[in-house]
């Protein structure tokens, strides 16, 4: 009996034939999760870098669009931010992908400030020094949520009902009176974006492959187990999904790295899983198969 191959030694070989499959499907249970538990974290590292490049250019951009309107950098006293050029003076700079922050100053008819709803996907208002954020759901409803805040997101109707929730006013419970005035640059708040949108996009893949890896699998297993394949049976089965999986899992990843359209991640690495598993089933067994025989013959003539 072969040797099993390592982790990049199984991961490569997988990818180039299914030459190694009947020596890796013997591998103990830890190891094979080991394996799957650690391609999915280097895969959701890279997606997260396909996706930070993309993010890193629309984050620049709104770095010198803020700095130009707000000054480089936003002040933080008596429980609220507040610009560090024209405090007083209501402005707003477009963001992206048919966003836009507003600033309604000091004001006294805000909700002027904002023509319209129309055309954004969503808003960032920046009013009486704190955040509140509204994300269309869809053509005539928005989710709010208040930045700072402990109330759960909530949805409304209509551009008037959301532009209420928005301007609501701030809990007194949760003000708190900060004396100094603390000065945070722009420049520093844009890096911090950035390494939160990077280790949010990391997690957020490596938890959709882990969870849909288990779920597919498993899912998987008990079909195949139901159609009684004769020698591939049990953890085997599993095991032989699993790594059937570890080409689909590279090749789903591009669409989310690169952005591709046409297909989500668990389309690309279901079909490419079933399609890959097939060859290597057949392998397995037809190896095991010829390992049965040569066995058998060998018993033979020692008898």
């Amino acid at each position: 009996m072969s040797k099993a191959p390592g982790f990049f030694a199984t991961f490569f070989s997988l990818c180039r034939s299914t030459e190694c499959a009947p020596v890796i499907v013997r591998n103990p249970f830890w190891k094979v999760l080991l394996q799957f538990v650690l391609l999915a974290a280097i895969l959701s590292f890279l997606v997260a870098i396909g996706q930070y490049v993309r993010i890193q250019r629309w984050i620049e951009d709104s770095q010198t669009s803020f700095t130009g309107t707000f000054g480089p950098s936003i002040i933080y006293r008596d429980n609220g931010f507040y610009p560090s050029n024209e405090e007083n003076k209501a402005r707003s700079i477009v963001l992206p992908n048919c966003g836009r922050l507003c600033y309604t100053g000091k004001t006294e008819s805000p909700k002027e400030s904002i023509a319209d709803l129309g055309g954004l996907q969503y808003l960032v208002l920046w009013h009486n020094g704190r955040f509140s954020i509204a994300n269309r759901v869809d053509e005539n409803r928005w989710s709010v949520i208040h930045v700072g805040e402990t109330k759960m997101m909530k949805t409304f109707s209509g551009d008037r009902a959301t532009l209420d929730a928005l301007f609501q006013e701030v809990d007194p419970a949760t003000q708190k009176t900060k004396e100094k005035a603390v000065y945070h640059s722009v420049a520093d708040i844009a890096n911090l974006i950035r390494w939160i949108c990077f280790i949010v996009a990391f997690l957020q893949h490596f938890l959709i492959t882990i969870v849909l890896g288990f779920f597919w699998t498993g899912i998987l297993t008990l079909l195949f187990s139901i159609a009684n394949h004769r020698m591939l049976r049990g953890i085997n089965l599993w095991k032989s999904v699993i790594y059937a999986g570890f080409p689909a899992m590279l090749i789903a990843a591009f669409f989310p790295m690169l952005d591709l359209p046409l297909f989500s991640y668990y389309q690309v690495y279901l079909f490419a899983m079933l399609v890959y598993w097939i060859y290597i089933a057949r392998r397995i067994e037809t190896t095991w198969q010829q390992e049965s025989q040569h066995d058998s013959k060998g018993d033979f003539y020692d008898n």
